[in-house]
């Protein structure tokens, strides 16, 4: 539980910085080309890098969050099995994901970019981070639902 309020925390001063620094970037590059005719080289591609982390961590940050995001669980509710199955089988397939997306950001290594030379996998390591760690969280959400369910059976049988 307290690793995962880590990542929370983690999240959300991450997103707040790369957001706040987006727009600041963004901001200026917009004021330097139209009020002075002298854009920044090299604002596009910041943006273009903090826009990515800062969307995929959000998706992470929004599935770590007890908030979580509004959705209609009427009929997985009412199936607890179909429940675990979809949450197990979301599992895997993030866990997948992730691998697939850290060879693909490894394979990308060698791309440089033109203004700010750094690597392609730079923009490109937010999908094996964000994917692992949303895999992490449901495998502990598994977890949790098997300890609470033997809890509430012991507590049936103690009664």
């Amino acid at each position: 539980m307290k690793l995962n309020h880590f990542i929370v925390k983690s999240l959300r001063g991450a997103c707040l910085i790369m957001f706040a620094a987006l727009v600041v970037i963004v901001f200026m590059q917009v004021m330097l080309r139209y009020l002075f005719a002298s854009p920044l080289a090299w604002s596009d591609e910041i943006a273009r890098l903090l826009l990515v982390w800062v969307s995929f961590l959000g998706i992470t940050l929004v599935y770590f969050s007890a908030e979580g995001h509004p959705a209609v669980t009427i009929v997985v509710d009412r199936l607890s099995r179909l429940r675990l199955f979809l949450l197990l089988a979301f599992a895997v397939v993030l866990f997948i994901g992730g691998v697939v997306s850290f060879n693909s950001a490894l394979r990308n290594h060698r791309f440089i970019s033109p203004v700010l030379h750094f690597p392609g996998s730079l923009k490109y390591a937010v999908v094996p981070i964000s994917f692992f760690l949303m895999s992490y969280k449901s495998a502990f959400d598994l977890i949790e639902h098997f300890r609470r369910g033997d809890s509430e059976q012991q507590g049936e049988d103690a009664a």
